[in-house]
C-alpha cells in the first residue's frame, strides 16, 4: 500500500514509470516516510483507532516516526524504546521486501 501511494504521488508530480522504478528502487526518504505512514495507521486501527488514543500518545508516535524513518536511511537505531524498535524492525522487513521491485 506504501509502495502504491508512492507511486502514485510520483505520477502526479509527472515522473515516467520507468523513472519511478528506478526512483524506488534506492529507497528514497519518501518511500520510508509512506512506509512508515501507513504502518502507524494500521498501528492506530489494531488498538480502536486514533480517537482511541490519547493526543499526547500520537504525538509521540509521530516524533517516533521520524526516528524511524531516519535510522532505517542510516542504518542504525540509536535507542532502546521498544515501540520505535518494533517499528524500525518492521520498516526494515517491509523495506526488504521492496527489494524486489
Amino acid at each position: 500500500m506504501a509502495f502504491e501511494c508512492a507511486i502514485v504521488f510520483l505520477r502526479k508530480k509527472g515522473f515516467s514509470d520507468v523513472r519511478i522504478k528506478g526512483f524506488l528502487k534506492t529507497k528514497p526518504l519518501i518511500l520510508r516516510y509512506f512506509i512508515s505512514c501507513f504502518w502507524h495507521n494500521m498501528e492506530w486501527v489494531s488498538k480502536g483507532g486514533i480517537d482511541s488514543r490519547p493526543a499526547a500518545r500520537i504525538t509521540n508516535d509521530l516524533i517516533d516516526q521520524d526516528y524511524v524513518i531516519t535510522a532505517s536511511f542510516f542504518g542504525k537505531l540509536l535507542t532502546k524504546d521498544t515501540p520505535v524498535a518494533r517499528a524500525y524492525s518492521e520498516m526494515k522487513q517491509l523495506l526488504a521486501i521492496q527489494g524486489a521491485i
